[in-house]
């Protein structure tokens, strides 16, 4: 399991620092565009899903390893579409123009999965494999 969470601990960490680093490289660039600010993006993407996948597999690690998998794939595509739900109800919600509204779920989700990967890395709110409780 150990395999699992440290997945889930990269993944999570570099999708918020790949997302955070790209709406910096935007703001320097005075929302311009460029090849790096393109490969954040791909980088941060994936490692949302990838930390989606294994976020789940974690949450169930009590659980039979073909229930963990399953539940693992399913999280991939439910992942994307909460990432669209978020950036519709942003888009929703605040209303000036300009590139920060088109780039504010990313700050969102790459903050909400970066303090994920903080607090599994620091060994809170994980189970011990013999103990039911949670452990801080």
């Amino acid at each position: 399991m150990n395999i699992v969470k440290n997945t889930f601990t990269a993944a999570s960490l570099l999708c918020g620092a790949a997302y955070l680093t790209k709406i910096a490289f935007i703001a320097a660039a005075d929302g311009g565009d460029s090849t790096l600010i393109s490969a954040l993006w791909v980088v941060g993407t994936v490692t949302f899903l990838v930390a989606s996948g294994f976020g789940a597999a974690l949450l169930l690690r009590s659980q039979a390893v073909w229930m963990r998998v399953v539940v693992g794939i399913v999280a991939v595509p439910v992942a994307f579409i909460g990432f669209n739900l978020v950036d519709a109800s942003t888009k929703a919600v605040y209303k000036a123009d300009g590139w920060f509204r088109d780039e504010l779920s990313l700050v969102i989700i790459g903050v909400v999965f970066a303090a994920m990967g903080l607090r599994v890395l620091a060994g809170g709110a994980t189970r011990s494999p013999t103990d039911r409780r949670l452990t801080r």
